[in-house]
């Protein structure tokens, strides 16, 4: 196969949440969206060739999504801080805090590239939930922006061995 340059995608994407059928575009990115998928295993050792690897054993996937959230309205705030509490008033507020045990909500994320000629090369995972710090900063120099990292989960039914965290969107 002859290396091609009109295969290589680039620019900026949207992120959608919710179901694959109704996902929605939260708000807008500030600085771009990353995906990393880290495979987790283990070496194969035995006696015969000392400490050399004969075979590497897959453990599992560490899945994260990076979204620079830029939009300071309650669509981006729910999906900054999972486990605080939502507001039903019309003055929307986000709680803080939370007793320990508390399981996460999770929902499907898709990153699209904006650039319609590359839309169908796209990541989806089926369950995502917000994890880690949440940074929210006043400056002079800068907007507000909420990096948000995510996790990607396995689904425990419904999908095949070798997909059970997402799929990869390739178009020939």
């Amino acid at each position: 196969m002859a290396a091609d340059v009109s295969k290589i995608i680039g620019g900026p994407a949207d992120v959608k949440l919710g179901a694959a059928s109704s996902a929605a575009t939260i708000g807008h990115t500030t600085g771009g969206v990353t995906a990393t998928i880290t495979p987790q295993n283990r070496e194969r050792i035995v006696d015969q060739y000392g400490s050399s690897a004969v075979a590497v054993i897959h453990t599992g996937d560490e899945v994260r999504v990076t979204v620079p959230w830029s939009e300071w309205i309650s669509t981006t705030i729910n999906e900054v801080y999972n486990p605080g509490t939502d507001s039903a008033s019309a003055a929307f507020t986000k709680g803080v805090g939370r007793s320990a045990g508390y399981i996460y909500t999770t929902q499907e994320m898709e990153i699209v590239p904006y650039l319609t000629a590359d839309a169908g090369k796209y990541v989806e995972f089926y369950s995502t939930t917000p994890v880690g710090e949440v940074g929210l900063a006043w400056n002079n120099d800068d907007d507000n922006i909420h990096e948000v990292e995510y996790a990607a989960l396995t689904v425990t039914s419904g999908k095949t061995d070798g997909s059970l965290i997402g799929l990869i969107y390739t178009v020939a």
